[in-house]
């Protein structure tokens, strides 16, 4: 609501960078971040974190992704549901997911369903409708929807002109 700059709050979301940040409770105030690239490990993390939007405090542990961590991933939010999108899973072969955890609850999350299209993994750029997720890019041209309502894969619904890899998205 102004044009001031950014300013440093002092909270930490965790000692390494997420692979989804982005995801907004807006009725509770926090944002989310789900799995993570842990470079002092060497490897990926299953953890969901959640910050106020309130206050300069560190990011807390509210959950893991049971299991299935996932790196060069992105998300979309529907207002109750945080969901990661693609990326890469336990080994780099493993085809991407669409994994979805609640925002009201500390609790782990739940497989949603799979990416429609063979893809290898990878950043997809998640955008979202009040019901839907849509995303596309990465290793190909086709662009996916899920809904939020149902478990189960994407969908192709349109196309790109070209592939386009780790964009990032934004919500309704």
């Amino acid at each position: 609501s102004s044009s001031a700059g950014a300013v440093d709050t002092g909270g930490n979301i965790l000692g390494y960078w997420s692979g989804t940040c982005g995801l907004t409770d807006r009725v509770n105030s926090y944002g989310y971040c789900a799995g993570a690239s842990d470079p002092a490990y060497g490897g990926g993390s299953d953890d969901i974190s959640r910050f106020s939007f309130n206050s300069g405090a560190s990011a807390t542990f509210v959950g893991d992704l049971t299991g299935l961590y996932r790196i060069y991933a992105n998300g979309c939010n529907s207002a109750t549901h945080g969901f990661t999108v693609g990326g890469y899973g336990p080994d780099s072969q493993t085809p991407g997911k669409i994994v979805k955890f609640a925002f009201s609850s500390s609790t782990s999350s739940s497989n949603h369903g799979d990416i429609g299209v063979a893809r290898a993994g990878g950043a997809e750029h998640c955008v979202s409708d009040p019901s839907n997720g849509f995303f596309g890019g990465t290793s190909g041209t086709s662009i996916q929807k899920f809904s939020f309502a149902s478990q189960g894969n994407s969908v192709t619904v349109g196309s790109l002109t070209e592939p386009a890899g780790y964009n990032c998205g934004n919500q309704v």
